[in-house]
């Protein structure tokens, strides 16, 4: 499995400088932009969107059925029970073991508990859970939209061919910008990666996974590059 790591990295480098060079500067630099906005702007505005979105189309929602559920007087264990399932349907690809905890029911019977507005504590407690899928979707989402108007804009609206004046520098430049292209694409890769591999329910296909890393000769180096950004970024939105 080791060498199916070194042969992602060493094909993918080959796809990235070949390209480069056959598009030239300004193409290549074109596909560069798309690549890092594709990632910025959903890495700015996923979490304040998804926010918009929970408070407009989720809050309301959500504080209705806790109501609902509170009025059927079932007990506090069965009502626990039935609150704990209005989000155990999310599933679990969602959450990041590292940095999010879920809800548990001893939680939840702690807020029936509480003096005041038992709904409220209840949606408190819930809401993580809740925003932390919409902010996942909301940012593949707004990734896969940047991606591809950028792509049709940068088709139809702004055309950047060739210039055969240059010749050997504009295809040198590009090689240039498809090494660039090269790096973006692995530190999306290996966030990419990580966050999926911080899901993993299984122990031993995660071990396995670590130990072909370990033994890997190219991707090895390139995977233990310390991702500061990503740690950050899942922490202070919950993801």
């Amino acid at each position: 499995m080791s060498a199916f790591f070194d042969l992602v990295v060493v094909v993918a480098a080959a796809i990235f400088l070949w390209t480069g060079f056959k598009k030239g500067f300004f193409k290549s630099i074109v596909d560069l932009i798309t690549m890092i906005l594709s990632v910025l702007v959903p890495y700015l505005f996923a979490p304040s969107l998804s926010e918009y979105y929970y408070h407009n189309f989720v809050y309301s929602g959500l504080v209705g059925k806790i109501n609902d559920i509170l009025a059927q007087n079932g007990g506090l264990i069965n009502s626990a029970k039935n609150i704990l399932g209005l989000v155990s349907g999310i599933p679990n690809i969602f959450y990041n073991k590292t940095t999010f905890s879920l809800v548990s029911i001893n939680d939840i019977l702690r807020a029936l508990q509480s003096s005041g507005d038992k709904s409220s504590a209840i949606e408190s407690l819930l809401k993580p859970s809740i925003l932390h899928a919409i902010t996942v979707v909301m940012f593949a989402i707004l990734s896969i939209i940047t991606f591809t108007v950028l792509r049709l804009l940068f088709k139809y609206a702004f055309k950047f061919p060739r210039v055969p004046f240059f010749g050997l520098i504009d295809s040198i430049l590009g090689l240039c910008m498809g090494i660039l292209k090269f790096v973006v694409f692995m530190f999306i890769f290996i966030v990419a990666f990580k966050s999926v591999l911080f899901m993993v329910p299984n122990a031993d296909l995660v071990n396995d996974i670590n130990l072909a890393i370990d033994e890997s000769k190219v991707f090895k180096p390139i995977y233990n590059v310390n991702v500061d950004m990503l740690s950050d970024y899942l922490k202070s939105h919950q993801i």
